[in-house]
C-alpha cells in the first residue's frame, strides 16, 4: 500500500509550523467538563487574542501572553455615566467595565434622557419596586468586589489551570441571587417585564409625538436583555469584536495558504 501520507501542513487540524506559529493572531482554550460532571454540562471555553510570543529554539517551546478578546475594546469612550454607578462601591469601577461592552454590543440609549411620564396606581408601585431593587443590588458586593479569574499552567510542567481568587463568599451569592431573581422574573412584581410592560401601557394614552420618542427606546432595553438571557455579555462582545456570529464560524487571518477556523461556540 506504500508509506502513510503525511500530514498536510496547511491543514488547521494539522502540525504546527513555523507560518502558523508567527502569524496566529488568536488561540482558543477549552477544558472538557471534570470527572463525575452531570450529563451535558459544558466545558470551559475561551477566545484569546495573542499578544505577545517568545520562541525558545534550545526547548523547543513557544510562550505567549494573551488576553480574553472581549477585553480588547477597552478603554471606550462613554456617552455618559454608567447608571446606577453611584450606588456601588469603592469608585465602581465593574460598572464602567461592563457598561462599555454594552455600549459595544447595544449602543443602549442614555436612560438619564428618557422623558418623564406619569405613572399612576399599581403600575407606578411594580415600576418603583423595580427602581429600588436595582439601587440595593448595585450595592452587593458580588457585583463590587474584585473577583479575578486566572488561567495558565503551573511552571514547568504542562498542567492547565483555571483559578478564582477573591470570590464571593456563599452568603453573598446567595443574596445577590434571590435579589436578582425579583429582578428577572417575569412574575415579581419588581421584575423587569412587569416595568416594561407598565411604561408601555402609560405610553398608549400620550399624544403621538411623545409615543414615538418612547418607541424607539424601550424595544432597545427588552431587546437587549432578551439577548443577555441566552449569552453573556462577554460572548456577544468577543462575537462582535471577531466579526463572528452565533451561526456562522470566527474566520482568521491567512498564513500563505493557510487559515484556521473556529466554530463560534469555542467564546461561550
Amino acid at each position: 500500500m506504500g508509506p502513510p501520507d503525511l500530514p498536510d501542513p496547511e491543514d488547521p487540524d494539522g502540525p504546527l509550523t513555523p507560518c502558523k506559529v508567527s502569524e496566529a493572531e488568536y488561540m482558543s482554550v477549552e477544558w472538557p467538563p471534570a470527572p463525575g460532571a452531570p450529563a451535558h454540562a459544558p466545558s470551559i471555553q475561551f477566545l484569546l487574542k495573542i499578544t505577545d510570543r517568545t520562541v525558545n529554539l534550545s526547548r523547543e517551546t513557544v510562550e505567549f501572553k494573551t488576553m480574553p478578546v472581549e477585553n480588547t475594546i477597552h478603554p471606550r469612550q462613554l456617552n455618559f455615566d454608567p447608571p446606577l454607578q453611584q450606588y456601588g462601591k469603592d469608585g465602581a469601577k465593574g460598572f464602567r467595565h461592563y457598561w462599555e461592552m454594552l455600549d459595544y454590543v447595544f449602543g443602549l440609549p442614555d436612560p438619564n434622557a428618557f422623558p418623564q411620564i406619569p405613572v399612576q396606581g399599581g403600575d407606578r408601585e411594580g415600576i418603583l419596586r423595580f427602581i429600588e431593587m436595582c439601587r440595593r443590588l448595585a450595592g452587593f458586593s458580588v457585583i463590587n468586589d474584585d473577583t479575578t479569574l486566572s488561567v495558565g499552567t503551573d511552571p514547568g510542567t504542562d498542567n492547565w489551570h483555571v483559578r478564582v481568587f477573591d470570590p464571593p463568599t456563599d452568603e453573598s451569592f446567595l443574596g445577590a441571587s434571590a435579589a436578582f431573581r425579583q429582578l428577572h422574573n417575569d412574575g415579581e412584581t419588581a421584575s423587569f417585564i412587569n416595568a416594561h410592560n407598565a411604561l408601555f401601557k402609560v405610553m398608549k394614552t400620550l399624544p403621538e409625538e411623545q409615543q414615538v420618542v418612547n418607541r424607539e427606546a424601550v424595544p432597545q432595553w427588552r431587546a437587549a436583555r432578551g439577548k443577555l438571557m441566552n449569552h453573556t455579555i462577554q460572548t456577544l462582545t468577543a462575537l462582535k469584536a471577531g466579526n463572528a456570529t452565533l451561526e456562522g464560524p470566527i474566520q482568521f487571518p491567512k498564513c500563505g495558504g493557510w487559515s484556521m477556523r473556529r466554530s463560534s461556540r469555542s467564546i461561550e
